[in-house]
């Protein structure tokens, strides 16, 4: 009986003690990076609508950057090559999907290299 009783608290001062080295690190500690991968259109106008809005809510500031050409393939392929730390971030639209149509190669694949987190906006298209 006593040695069940010793038992469980020891497990369980271990799990308790275990925890405390599995805590998050600060986020953000450096710039954030918003990547548009087209010119001037609704990616561009919700990022320079969300950018100060987030730098304020973080404490961090967020860069807004353009990277268009190639059917948006030029920055979907930079942020789907960058280190995954949150620290640069995709505002994309339908091209992502309908690249996998038009182009036969793509340098990155959108199903696997790129992580959704969250939903801006919502454009119908007809």
């Amino acid at each position: 009986m006593f040695f069940s009783r010793f038992l469980i608290g020891a497990v369980g001062m271990l799990l308790t003690l275990t925890d405390l080295s599995a805590q998050a690190q600060n986020y953000p500690v450096k710039p954030i990076k918003l990547i548009i991968p087209a010119t001037t259109g609704t990616s561009d106008v919700v990022a320079r609508a969300l950018a100060p809005r987030l730098s304020s809510a973080l404490g961090q500031s967020v860069v807004v950057e353009q990277m268009p050409g190639a059917g948006t393939n030029i920055g979907n392929n930079f942020v789907a090559k960058s280190a995954p730390d949150g620290y640069t971030l995709l505002i994309n639209g339908l091209p992502l999907v309908t690249n996998l149509a038009l182009y036969s190669q793509l340098p990155y694949n959108p199903m696997t290299d790129l992580v959704p987190v969250i939903g801006l906006a919502e454009v119908n298209n007809v």
